[in-house]
């Protein structure tokens, strides 16, 4: 069933035409995927879907009270709410109801026994037994949770930036209504935290659109991709990797008219040049053609960034790490670490938001010290850092005074010398762009700006601290293209998977508590090592806990509340259960349909199971 359409959609800023007579449609079991070169309109065209931007030209066609929750890449929070105000700012009685409930449990937690709040919390368990919501409550508390979400008094204003769009991200997923539309959501995320948000969202049995640069992401959870290119829309009917086969072959197709264009080109030139005079209707056609397939092919001839630029040489002696620590308010975030750097060191970093991953790397660069230890580097070492947070004095120059303020003219690893103008085309910076200020460019036009920046200056050893962020799916690949044949050390921060993979080749693992630890292979290899090792602790870790809960006797408030809530939820489960197995009775030949079913069906037994199971270890507390 369609539930919106945005159809003949045409958006300009200024003299530049982003999305021209693009038309989208969107059914309710639609995982969409939009992907395409930075600048080109993806979050233009969210905007437009979500009401907060209206375009130009076009129309925008929604089902009957369709309720769109939108996260955006700057959040709209409110700076003087906490989260919890954040979170439930919807005025209605549900949302209300279960932020006064959340209030009341953590108040409960502080004095256990305090009667008021017992009779409060009695009658707001009511409430929300009357308005249905039991299973909002429930995914209210595991979106929080799995954000990192804790404290529901912190305000927002005081929060980073990464804990803000968390904080936004969870609002967008409990508030999620008919269509969720996400720009950017795996952005400040941790590789813990992406995992579960993609299996949670593969599971979303709403429709959806959002924007990512996480090819797993998209791979994983989408099951439509839509490519904006050259202001028109392209749209496959798949995941990511279907996406590419068909963009394949398109290519293909396109490059056979690029050969069929050429030779039409040839022959037309050698037709202006003999002075053929367009005089007749059908001259004027031909020149008219003649110019459309020569823009054209100029067009198509320069959409992707080239990266050509030779390391210096690296002497023997790289980088020393001698027993390295650093703490900061008393806690530990680098405990006694020490390494030693080879030439053909490929190494990622990997750890929670907050584990010290951006620290140890300030250590490296030198622009932080060490509480202990020495970082020892070598006479000919170059490092080139691109970090999160850049440097902001230059933005008021232009883009081709920020190159030349570095370089004028940069040396290729052909041994050809190109003047700093040249370079900036190479990067998607054409001759009139070049005259912007910095300040005009997007997030990621920036991160590209930036990353230029850092390679003129032939740095031997890169230390890229998330430099996947804004930066769009076809960049990257030139990037990993680049860093596949660069004659040098590695050192990225980074939580696209996939560029984690096709990047490093070993691993330094923040463990917590300070402890760090040099591990061979790249994200997948560890990801499914600790995987096993955590199912082969399960059964352990189940039989302490159900020890433990037979020798505690005393239970909470609210460990008496959540076994209540368990025992009214688990029979929903079932009818859900039983409804799920009559209606694959009813429609024994629609397989796309019992397809379907069957992965409800198996979520909903799993969430029995597990329920049961924490039901169980209540119970034995009693």
């Amino acid at each position: 069933m369609n539930i919106l359409l945005a159809e003949n959609i045409k958006m300009s800023y200024g003299d530049k035409d982003l999305l021209n007579d693009v038309t989208l449609n969107i059914e309710e079991d639609d995982k969409i995927g939009i992907v395409g070169v930075n600048g080109t309109g993806k979050s233009t065209l969210l905007k437009i879907i979500s009401g907060s931007v209206i375009a130009d030209q076009g129309n925008i066609t929604k089902k009957r009270d369709l309720k769109i929750s939108y996260l955006s890449q700057k959040d709209d929070l409110s700076d003087q709410n906490n989260v919890l105000e954040e979170i439930f700012s919807a005025e209605n009685e549900l949302s209300m109801t279960l932020k006064e409930y959340f209030f009341i449990l953590e108040e409960l937690e502080k004095d256990p026994n305090n009667n008021d709040l017992v009779n409060n919390l009695i009658k707001f368990n009511e409430k929300i037994e009357r308005l249905g919501a039991w299973q909002y409550e429930s995914l209210c508390k595991t979106v929080l949770s799995k954000m990192g979400i804790n404290d529901y008094h912190d305000i927002i204003g005081h929060l980073s930036g990464g804990q803000r769009k968390r904080v936004a991200l969870a609002k967008a997923l409990i508030n999620s209504g008919d269509l969720l539309v996400l720009d950017e959501p795996t952005n400040h995320l941790d590789y813990f935290t992406i995992e579960w948000l993609e299996e949670f969202l593969k599971s979303w049995n709403k429709a959806m659109v959002m924007i990512t640069h996480d090819r797993y992401f998209l791979d994983r959870v989408c099951n439509k991709i839509c490519e904006i290119a050259d202001g028109g829309l392209y749209t496959y009917n798949g995941n990511y990797e279907y996406y590419l086969e068909q963009k394949e072959e398109r290519n293909r197709r396109i490059d056979v008219k690029y050969q069929k264009d050429m030779n039409f080109l040839k022959k037309e030139i050698q037709w202006v040049r003999a002075g053929v005079q367009a005089r007749g209707t059908k001259q004027k056609y031909r020149l008219q053609n003649f110019e459309e397939v020569k823009n054209n092919l100029k067009k198509n001839s320069s959409s992707s960034v080239e990266i050509d630029i030779k390391p210096q040489r690296l002497g023997k002696k790289i980088i020393e790490i001698e027993n390295i620590s650093k703490s900061f308010d008393k806690k530990g975030i680098v405990d006694d670490f020490s390494y030693t750097f080879k030439k053909v060191d490929r190494i990622g970093i990997l750890g929670e938001n907050g584990s010290g991953k951006t620290t140890l790397l300030n250590m490296i660069t030198g622009t932080l010290s060490p509480d202990n230890g020495n970082v020892i580097v070598g006479d000919t070492v170059k490092i080139g850092y691109l970090g999160q947070i850049h440097e902001h004095e230059d933005e008021e120059v232009t883009i081709i005074d920020y190159i030349k303020n570095i370089k004028e003219f940069i040396e290729l690893a052909s041994g050809k010398t190109i003047t700093a103008s040249q370079i900036l085309e190479k990067f998607l910076f054409p001759i009139k762009k070049q005259r912007q200020l910095v300040k005009s460019l997007s997030g990621g036009e920036l991160k590209r700006l930036h990353l230029l920046k850092v390679l003129i200056e032939s740095p031997n050893i890169l230390v890229l601290d998330e430099p996947t962020n804004d930066l769009d799916i076809e960049t990257l690949n030139v990037l990993e293209d680049f860093l596949d044949g660069y004659e040098g050390v590695i050192l990225i921060v980074t939580h696209d998977r996939y560029f984690m993979d096709r990047v490093v080749d070993s691993l330094m693992v923040f463990e917590g508590n300070g402890s760090v630890t040099v591990q061979t292979g790249n994200y997948t290899e560890y990801f499914l090592k600790k995987k096993e090792e955590k199912t082969e602790t399960a059964a352990v870790k189940k039989e302490v806990v159900k020890e433990k809960a037979k020798n505690n006797n005393k239970m909470s408030y609210k460990d008496k509340f959540r076994l209540e809530q368990l025992e009214k939820e688990i029979p929903e489960l079932e009818n859900q259960l039983d409804q799920i197995n009559k209606e694959m009775n009813d429609n024994p030949t629609n397989y796309s349909y019992l397809a379907e079913l069957s992965e409800k069906k198996e979520m909903i037994e799993m969430e029995i199971l597990e329920k049961m199971e924490e039901m169980e270890l209540l119970e034995e507390m009693k």
